[in-house]
């Protein structure tokens, strides 16, 4: 009579082998899921990260045109570097304070950039400050007062924004 209310050696090792292995197929089937979600989540961070970047850079351009577009606000010029390089600028003049300042966006070494200088100024095109990751940025105007920017993100993404102004008439200088 004793004997029954004692274990079974036998069954408790069979019930504990059957525990520990659920027990590991739970471990490693959740590590399988936190590895799946750790990639998803990576990948959803580089495309929101690049969605960020197309938006921030078309919402950056777009404010600076339209906080410029006055008479003699905007002009396209070629900024040239004392090392011998040369880029296509927007440049916008302000004039509201004297001494004028020029803002000059334009893209050198894969990156968006924005420089303040006073007129007449010398300065390296690397000077400028860092907006965002861009490429082949063109500028074209249309009709004295239609202007089209392209660029090109990292991820070979062409945006194109067209801008009517109503006060600017666009000198290339």
């Amino acid at each position: 009579m004793f004997r029954i209310f004692l274990f079974d050696k036998r069954k408790t090792r069979l019930d504990s082998f059957f525990l520990i292995l659920l027990f590991l197929f739970f471990a490693v089937a959740n590590s399988f899921v936190i590895i799946a979600g750790t990639k998803q989540y990576y990948n959803n961070s580089k495309k929101i990260n690049e969605n960020f970047n197309i938006r921030s850079c078309s919402s950056y351009l777009t404010q600076k045109i339209n906080e410029y577009d006055y008479e003699n606000g905007i002009k396209i010029s070629q900024l040239y570097d004392p090392n011998g390089d040369k880029t296509t600028a927007l440049a916008l003049y302000s004039n509201d304070t004297t001494p004028s300042y020029i803002t000059y966006i334009y893209v050198y070494k894969g990156f968006l950039r924005e420089l303040v200088i006073t007129e007449n100024s010398i300065f390296s095109l690397d000077a400028g400050q860092k907006i965002a990751t861009v490429k082949n940025f063109e500028l074209v105007v249309h009709y004295n007062q239609l202007l089209t920017i392209t660029y090109e993100t990292s991820k070979n993404h062409t945006e194109i924004l067209d801008f009517n102004l109503h006060s600017a008439k666009i000198d290339i200088k």
